[in-house]
C-alpha cells in the first residue's frame, strides 16, 4: 500500500506554545492577585499595558520559535513523502519545501502569533477597564469587582491554552495549504482525531474528499482541517483524484 501524506498538527510545537503562553498568563494572575480595592483597578490595567509593551521583543522571538517548530514538522512530513515517491522532480521538491510561498506563510504566521501573545495582557487590561466602568455605574459591589479582577488570571490562562492549540494548528494548516498548492495537489481527505472530543460536525466530514478550492462549510466557517479553534483534524493530501 502506498504511503499517505498525513499533515498532522505538531504536538511538540503545541506543548511549547502552551508552556510559553502560560508564563504570560501566570504573570497576569500575579498582577491580578495584588488588586485589593476598586481603586487598584486602574493601576492593574496600567501595569498590564506596560507589560504588553515590555513583552514585545520576547513575544516576537518566541513566535518565531513556535512557528519554526510547526514548519519543521510539516516540512519533515512533506519531505519524507516526496523522497519516497517518484512523481516529484528535484525543482518541485525544492519549491514545495522552501519556496517563496512557504516563506511568506511562515512570516505571516510568526507576526500573527506574536500579536496573539501580546493580546493576553492587552485583553486583560480591556476587561479590567470594562469591569471598573460597570462598577462605577452601580453594576456590583466593591468586593465583587475585586473578585472579578482576580479572575483575570484564570481567564487569561484558559485563553492562553486556546490560543496555543488553535494557532499551532492554524499555522500547520496554512503551511499544508501552501505546500499543497506548490505540489499541484487538487484536494485532500478530511481526517478527524477519532476520539470523544471531536465535534459532531467535524466527525461527519471524516473520510470525505474536498478540493482545495472548494472547502467545506463547517458550522458557518469555510475551512480546511485545523483552521478553526480547537480543531485537531488534519488533511490527508491527495495528488491524483483517481487515487481517491
Amino acid at each position: 500500500m502506498a504511503k499517505k501524506l498525513k499533515a498532522k498538527p505538531s504536538k511538540g510545537a503545541e506543548v511549547k506554545a502552551i508552556r510559553l503562553l502560560t508564563q504570560v498568563s501566570d504573570h497576569i494572575a500575579e498582577l491580578a492577585d495584588q488588586v485589593e480595592t476598586p481603586a487598584d483597578t486602574q493601576r492593574f490595567a496600567a501595569e498590564l499595558l506596560r507589560y504588553a509593551e515590555k513583552l514585545t521583543p520576547w513575544a516576537d522571538k518566541k513566535a518565531i520559535e513556535i512557528v519554526r517548530e510547526v514548519d519543521r514538522r510539516n516540512r519533515q512530513e512533506w519531505s519524507g513523502y516526496m523522497n519516497a515517491a517518484s512523481r516529484f522532480s528535484r525543482t518541485l521538491k525544492k519549491n514545495v519545501l522552501d519556496g517563496g510561498r512557504i516563506a511568506t506563510v511562515v512570516r505571516d504566521m510568526q507576526r500573527e502569533a506574536a500579536g496573539l501573545i501580546k493580546s493576553l495582557p492587552l485583553d486583560a487590561a480591556k476587561r479590567a477597564t470594562k469591569l471598573a466602568t460597570e462598577y462605577y455605574t452601580g453594576g456590583f459591589r466593591p468586593s465583587e469587582l475585586v473578585d472579578k479582577i482576580r479572575e483575570s488570571g484564570h481567564v487569561s490562562k484558559s485563553r492562553a491554552r486556546l490560543i496555543a492549540r488553535t494557532e499551532v494548528s492554524r499555522a500547520g494548516a496554512s503551511l499544508t495549504i501552501a505546500r499543497a498548492a506548490e505540489a499541484k495537489s487538487p484536494g485532500f481527505i478530511w481526517r478527524s482525531s477519532h476520539d470523544g472530543r471531536v465535534r459532531e460536525s467535524h466527525l461527519e466530514l471524516d473520510g470525505q474528499y474536498f478540493d482545495w478550492d472548494n472547502l467545506p462549510n463547517v458550522d458557518g466557517y469555510v475551512i480546511a482541517p485545523g483552521q478553526i479553534f480547537n480543531c485537531r483534524c488534519y488533511a490527508e493530501i491527495v495528488f491524483d483524484r483517481k487515487e481517491n
